[in-house]
């Protein structure tokens, strides 16, 4: 009686050893670790590799891309070039080698020693944002807004207070963003976006 639990004990664990070990095979095989051996492409690169573009202004990285089973080159930034250029000896974009002296690229604030407005930009092209003097030889004559950072004008008025402020526009039906969009010194509303949803009352973005 003892040796027919036995046995009976045997035979669950190896059908439950079977079915793990099928569970598993079908686990890596469709989730892109096993490359099937019936694939018809082939490896260009290894996983993990990465080079340089010709024109040297993109990062291009080895993987499975389109999970069919086999590696080839991508870019790896699809939207956005390398702005300092890529390395051709470790194929990544180059980081800026300088610490950023601002954060909000078109910010403006006031000097009050030279009494001029100074913007947020990468202005020596180094890679890094730094405060620079929007017109170097011209002071603001009627001083500058220190709310707002730029010189004061009789030509134009602020519409809003800052870049970025968002509000939401005719009865929430669109959305506002605040910046400097028709060429003056002076902050404007963005033309409005339509938002399905409705717009946000507290953030001033679409729902």
């Amino acid at each position: 009686m003892a040796k027919r639990k036995n046995k009976k004990t045997i035979l669950i664990i190896a059908i439950i050893v079977l079915v793990l070990i099928a569970i598993a095979f079908f686990y890596f095989k469709f989730s892109g670790y096993v490359v099937s051996s019936n694939s018809t492409c082939n490896n260009n690169c290894n996983l993990g590799d990465r080079k340089c573009n010709s024109n040297l202004n993109n990062s291009f990285v080895c993987a499975d891309w389109n999970k069919d089973g086999c590696l080839k080159w991508q870019n790896a930034n699809p939207n956005n070039l390398c702005s300092l250029g890529c390395d051709a000896k470790t194929g990544k974009c180059k980081v800026a080698d300088c610490t950023s002296k601002c954060f909000v690229l078109g910010q403006r604030k006031c000097n009050i020693k030279t009494n001029n407005s100074l913007a947020c930009r990468d202005w020596n092209k180094d890679g890094c944002l730094e405060w620079e003097q929007v017109s170097p030889n011209n002071v603001c004559i009627l001083g500058c807004n220190n709310a707002t950072g730029n010189c004061k004008s009789n030509f134009c008025s602020e519409d809003c207070n800052s870049i970025g402020q968002k509000r939401c526009f005719d009865n929430n039906k669109y959305k506002q963003e605040c910046g400097y969009f028709d060429g003056d010194v002076c902050l404007d509303w963005k033309a409005p976006v339509y938002c399905s949803n409705k717009c946000n009352s507290k953030t001033g973005e679409c729902n």
